[in-house]
């Protein structure tokens, strides 16, 4: 599924704010890359103001699951 990552059990989801219009192909291709490691200025020139992720966290009874409170995907740890 675009914009996640991981296992059934350890994945997650990251998704992009950008700050101005974009066309529908540029917002697609913007949700579908990952932008974790660019520079801020890379970032900016892009029109993307900030990043953010979630876990997906599973329970074992049929694989149903839910998000865990979103963060800041450019912090340590993701």
């Amino acid at each position: 599924t675009t914009g996640c990552w991981g296992g059934w059990k350890n994945g997650g989801f990251g998704w992009p704010l950008w700050t101005g219009f974009v066309s529908w192909n540029v917002a697609c291709s913007i949700i579908g890359s990952d932008w974790s490691k660019t520079p801020g200025k890379e970032l900016a020139a892009r029109k993307i103001g900030a990043l953010f992720s979630s876990a997906i966290k599973r329970s074992d009874q049929g694989g149903y699951g839910n998000f865990s409170p979103a963060r800041d995907a450019r912090e340590k740890g993701d």
